[in-house]
Formats: C-alpha cells, structure tokens, sequence
C-alpha cells in the first residue's frame, strides 16, 4: 500500500470531546505496548479468520497518527490521522462499519478506495477502557463489498475486549508491584519489627527487622505461625493481646521476652503494640503489629530509679550517721563527688572516677569547671542556710579523659555532714546512649512520616501525569502544525505567532505543577512560618489534586473566606490538605453521586476549614479511631493508615485542631488554624 505525507487530508477531520483526557488515558496505560507481539499477531490472525478476510490490523490512536501494533496484508506502518478510517472509529462508542466504501461519501475519494488497493470494507470495533476511553481499534478489511454477521461482530468485541483487559490488567499489576515495593522500601528504613498477623495467628507481612533479628529469610517467616517463630512460652503471653485485638481493642503492653542474639536466647524487654485491622463493614481481618526493643531504657530506667533510692538513703543517712554515708559514698557505683563553693572536687567516688575516665587521685586536684564542655557560673553556688535546698537538675556535656564527650543529667545539692559543715554533693548520670537511642527512634519516625507524605503524592500520581499530560499533548498538537505552517510556501506569521503563545502557556503551567511537588515533597523540618492567605495555601493543594477529580467527573469546589490570612507552616498545611482529599476521592469514587466542598469560615481568633464529600458519614465505632496511626479503612495496600494521624499532629503542632464531624448527612473533616500564630 501507498504511503502518504502528513500534509495531505482525504477525511473530513474528528474531533474528539474527550481527546485530551483520552491522551492522558492512552500514555499512563502505556498503550498497547505491555501485550506481547506474539500474543497480538495471534488476535489479528484470529480477527481475519473469524471474518474470513484477507486484512485485519490492531492499533492505536495518537493524536497525529494510527500506530498499527501488528497488521496483516497492510504495509504501513502508521497512518495520518486525517487518512486513518480507524479515527472515525474510536468516535463512536458502537462498531463502525462501512459495508462498501466507494458509495460512502465520507472515504469514496480516499487513496485506498482509488488507487490500485481498492479497499471496499471495512468494520473496526472499539479497544475501551473501563472508564470509557477509546485507545485504539480491531480492525478488518477486504478488496469486495460485503457484510458480518452479529456473531462476527460480537467476536471482535471479544477479541478488543481481551486487549483492553490485558491492558488494564498489566497495568494494575504494574501498580500493585511499585506500591509493594515502595512499602517494603519504607518499612526497611526503621528499626521496629512490623508484621501483618491474620486470625489463624500466622504472618502474612513481616519488614526487614524480622530478617535481621531472627536471621531467618522473609519468604520463610511469611506463612508461619506466630508461636513457631516466638516459641510457645513467648506465645503465650501475647496470645491473650491478641485475641482481644481480634476483637477490636487496640493492645499496648511492654514485657520481657527471649530474642536470637548470636545464636543464643536472650532476654529483652519489647514494647508491643497491637492495631486492630477493622474494614469499612467492621470486619476485622487481622492485626498490625508492632515491636520495638527498649531494653537499653528499660535499663536506663531501672538505673536511675536505683540511683535515685540511693541518694535519697545516702542523704538521709549522712545526717544521722556519717560513717555510713561515707561508706555508701566510696562503694557506690552511682557517680558522686563532693564540691565546695568554688567547684573544687574536694572528694569523689569510685562511680565517678569510672563515668569521666580518671582516677580518684587525678580528680581531687581537679576543678568541675575543667570537666564540664559548658559554662558553670560559680556565683550560684553559695552556701544556703537550708541545707536541703536543692540548687540545680539539668543535662549537661562533660569531658572524657579520652576526649569524647558524654551527656550526663547533673542533680547538685547543699549537704551538711555529721559535724554540720556543708558542702555540695554532685551526681552523675551517663545518659549519652539513652538519648542516642531517643534520637534514633525520632529519625526512623521522621523517616515513616515522609515516607507517608510520599505515599499522599503517590496516591495523586496519576491525577498529576494526567494534569502534566494534558499541556504537553496540546504542545506536541501545536508544534506540529507549526512545523507544516512553516514548509507551507506563504508563512502564516500570525498564526505562528499564536501557536508559540500557547506552547509558553502550557510550559507555565506544566512548570508550576512540577514546582508544586517539589514544594510538597521536600522535608518539613525547621519549616518556618510564613504569613499568607488560604488561598494561597489552598492553591498548592488544588494544582495536585483537581485533575484527579475532573478526570472521575468528582464536582470540586472552594467556598467562603478564603483571603483570610494565617501565620503558619505552609509545607504543613497544605499536606493536611492534600491528604483529606485524598480521602475523599478515595471514599467517593465509585458513588453515583460524587462531590467534594472545601468550606472557609472564619472564627474568634482560628480558620475554620471544612472539607466535606458527598459520602454518607463513618459508622461511630470506626470514627473514634480514625486519628490512631496504622489504622485505616482502605483496602489492604491503598494507604498507609498514617495520614490522618500525621495530620492531627501537624495541626496542633500549629496550636490547632483536626476532627471528623458529621455535616448535615455527609463526611466531613474540620481544620482549625489560628490567624496569627501564637
């Protein structure tokens, strides 16, 4: 067959309602592409059998030109849309079929009606997507006049459906394989051990802390029942907590337990925490389950709570009995020296002496002030007349003989001994490794934190390819008619002109939509706060998310006072934002009624943002724990079950507040933000 250049156009042109969002659909499905070319050279070889004609081609849709994705007694590769007969297929949501082509006026002139090919049928089904967008066609052709039968026709609607659903399928799978991926990814990043526990007591997701304590490979836990990884002793003490999370209480214990260390059973104490997994109808489906390690508080703990009954008994005894406080000081593997009113060491124990990394010896020619990294003003050390006074409890650096620094919680008091002279008695606390450990909890959840801001973005991922889509299909559309406009042999300057316009204002506009995300996906730490409108707040959020509801015909709208101005963090907000309708795109979606309304009142001295949707409200028992972290009404793998969770804490974070509220019938959720931070 003949080929043709793009400038020439046989057909009147089609034009599509829906041919942006149908781009949009076309390219995040990746086309027909995931379908092998074996698999669909055996549809076409079927689609000609089936109508026992000698043509037959499967392809798609661009928005210059048809791409055969496999084609049987046509040579071409594409086709300009003008010349494609395909493109007057994909308009129509029935089967398009032309039963002689020379007595049609629409193709009678076409090339391949005329020359030496002499088309005469043609009948091309539709390859749909579930939501209603046509990608591309099945196609069959033949050099006679003739018809199809309906159960010829019904057969190629089989053979398309096959494709979209493959289609559909792969990309699905595609999606579920990346969200899997970014939850293992995430739950990797933090020490605790996370599992999903189902009602049999067997492990159904464990992160990659399982693998590190038990040393037993992941694939191996999974399926396995709780106390053959635990131990039946072990089992049987969270066995009651989890037959009443199975019944819908959230369980939180701490208890001590036998963990694999090196091959040997040893005792460490762990805080459990139990999360019903309860759906929507109130089934409960299984547990979250969550294990951290605590044994080095635990220790610190038991530690201090030991120095403390020891300086009280050693305080109390050096006034009745200086003997025995004195023996208590020497021996005693609390740290405690005795000061004067300068700071000199005038005498210090063996605790001491093992905190700080030097002998008794060297320590009593020493001077506090050369021990501590940071100012100690003697002024505030004089002598009270009553002796119990307690002058100073704080945290403070002090100097290792090695030269590392140790952070240790000081408590210095005013003592009188058995003759009634009074000194200073300073103790010691190494509390450098506890507050290590605290450090370390806070970056594993800032890490969760972000990794459930990233999962907010994802679940707007399509919405936002789909809003980038858009201009960049109405810049591929315009750059090509300029291209023909300037091999045209008189320059349409104006016309030019105006195209160039159009590409600048969709490259703004695909500029602020990436700005957009990277405003939201970076850290919020040390965000400061900014003064600006909601409206400017709001905006960040909306450039995100309305495409995702005008592509599901979700009606969105903003009502109120919205110039109200706030004092706030607005990397925050706008994530609480974000995440709310997320939420309520996800609970409305399929409903045949489907709108969201984000309402602005002002109050006393806070803004009052309602975002309410056309859902029906959450059954009482589900709403109370709506604020828990992990806990979730999605279905399993959609959400993290942190977002609203976060949320709460960001909004009080900013001296405001987050609640469900039910408004008149429907789902709503409150935001409180103070006008002027206080």
């Amino acid at each position: 067959m003949q080929k043709f250049p793009n400038e020439v156009q046989f057909l009147k042109p089609v034009t599509l309602p829906d041919e942006i969002q149908r781009l949009a659909v076309l390219h995040r499905l990746g086309g027909i592409d995931s379908i092998s070319k074996a698999e669909l050279e055996s549809i076409a070889h079927l689609a000609a059998e089936i109508c026992a004609t000698p043509l037959a081609a499967i392809g798609v849709m661009e928005a210059d030109e048809f791409i055969f994705k496999t084609r049987i007694g046509i040579g071409d590769e594409s086709l300009p849309r003008q010349l494609s007969i395909c493109a007057y297929t994909i308009s129509v949501d029935v089967p398009f079929i032309i039963e002689n082509l020379e007595k049609d006026s629409r193709f009678k002139n076409h090339p391949w009606v005329q020359d030496s090919t002499r088309l005469r049928f043609y009948a091309g089904v539709q390859i749909r997507t579930s939501d209603g967008y046509n990608l591309g066609t099945v196609c069959v052709a033949d050099y006679i006049p003739r018809s199809l039968s309906q159960k010829q026709i019904r057969a190629l609607q089989t053979l398309a459906a096959h494709i979209i659903a493959s289609i559909e399928r792969n990309s699905f799978n595609k999606q579920l394989e990346e969200r899997e991926k970014f939850f293992n990814n995430m739950f990797s990043l933090v020490p605790d051990l996370f599992a999903y526990i189902d009602q049999d007591f067997r492990y159904r997701y464990v992160n990659a802390a399982y693998e590190r304590i038990y040393r037993i490979p992941k694939d191996d836990i999974l399926g396995m029942a709780v106390f053959e990884l635990l131990g039946k002793a072990s089992f049987e003490l969270v066995k009651g907590p989890m037959q009443k999370a199975l019944m819908g209480e959230e369980q939180e214990f701490q208890f001590c337990i036998p963990i694999p260390v090196e091959g040997k059973m040893i005792d460490r104490w762990v805080w459990i925490h139990f999360y019903p997994d309860i759906q929507a109808n109130g089934e409960i489906r299984g547990i979250y389950a969550v294990n951290r390690n605590i044994t080095a508080l635990k220790q610190a703990e038991g530690e201090a709570l030991e120095q403390g009954k020891k300086l009280e008994q050693a305080l109390f005894t050096s006034k009745s009995n200086e003997e025995s406080f004195r023996a208590l000081f020497k021996d005693s593997p609390v740290a405690m020296c005795r000061l004067d009113s300068d700071l000199n060491i005038l005498a210090s124990n063996r605790g001491f002496a093992d905190v700080l990394g030097y002998s008794n010896a060297d320590l009593a020619l020493m001077n506090l002030k050369t021990l501590a990294l940071r100012e100690i003003e003697s002024e505030n050390f004089e002598i009270k007349s009553d002796a119990s006074e307690t002058i100073r409890r704080r945290e403070r650096n002090y100097r290792h003989k090695s030269g590392s620094s140790l952070l240790c919680l000081e408590t210095i008091r005013q003592v009188q001994d058995g003759r009634g002279e009074s000194f200073f008695l300073l103790i010691l606390e190494d509390i450098t490794e506890a507050r290590s450990q605290e450090a370390e909890l806070k970056t594993a959840q800032a890490k969760l934190f972000a990794s459930s801001k990233m999962a907010s973005l994802g679940e707007m991922a399509s919405g936002v390819a789909h809003e980038i889509n858009n201009p960049l299909a109405i810049i591929n559309s315009k750059a090509d008619l300029i291209r023909r406009k300037l091999q045209a042999e008189v320059l349409d300057r104006d016309y030019v002109d105006k195209g160039l316009a159009d590409i600048k204002v969709m490259i703004h506009r695909i500029a602020k939509i990436i700005k957009g995300l990277r405003h939201i996906s970076r850290g919020e730490e040390g965000e400061a706060f900014e003064q600006m409108t909601f409206a400017e707040v709001m905006e960040e959020a909306t450039q995100l998310c309305q495409q995702r509801f005008v592509h599901n015909n979700i009606e969105f709208s903003i009502e109120g006072s919205v110039n109200e101005r706030l004092d706030c963090r607005p990397i925050q907000i706008t994530q609480i934002l974000i995440n709310l309708l997320n939420n309520s795109f996800d609970a409305i979606e399929h409903l045949p009624e489907k709108w969201v309304r984000v309402l602005v009142r002002p109050e006393e001295d806070k803004l009052s943002i309602r975002i309410v949707d056309s859902g029906a409200g959450i059954p009482s028992a589900i709403a109370d724990r709506l604020m828990e972290p992990f806990y979730s009404t999605k279905d399993p793998g959609k959400g993290t079950g942190l977002g609203l969770s976060i949320s709460r804490g960001m909004a009080e974070a900013h001296d405001g507040s987050l609640e469900y509220d039910l408004f008149e019938g429907h789902t709503s959720f409150v935001l409180k933000i103070p006008k002027i931070h206080q």
